[in-house]
């Protein structure tokens, strides 16, 4: 890792040891063996969704088309999980429409403060 962060000219996740092995540039640095061995170490089950949430999911996925999504997304939801849900996929929609999707036009740095 100290390597990497020594050759990087820009901020970079592993600059706060964050080490996303999904990312290609660690191919420089541990075989494909090494990564797959990293990323099954101490493998944790993910805990299952609200069954709210996944309600909210299956019922979404059930629609025929973009305005009954967009219908559906306009009730109001009791519980907290479809809300946080419902409110992050209309942000994603606004990034869509106003033309910042693909995030391309905006440098790694850019979506780091964001997050």
């Amino acid at each position: 890792m100290k390597e990497f962060v020594l050759a990087c000219n820009f901020e970079y996740p592993v600059h706060s040891l964050i080490l996303d092995l999904s990312d290609e540039s660690w191919k420089k640095y541990f075989s494909d063996q090494d990564i797959a061995e990293m990323m099954n170490c101490n493998e944790k089950d993910l805990p299952a969704l609200p069954a709210e949430l996944n309600n909210f999911i299956l019922e979404a996925r059930k629609l025929p088309d973009a305005d009954s999504f967009k219908q559906y997304l306009k009730q109001e939801f009791d519980s907290t999980a479809c809300e946080w849900a419902k409110d992050t996929v209309l942000n994603y929609i606004k990034l869509f429409k106003y033309q910042q999707l693909p995030l391309n036009h905006q440098t790694e740095g850019d979506i780091l403060r964001r997050i």
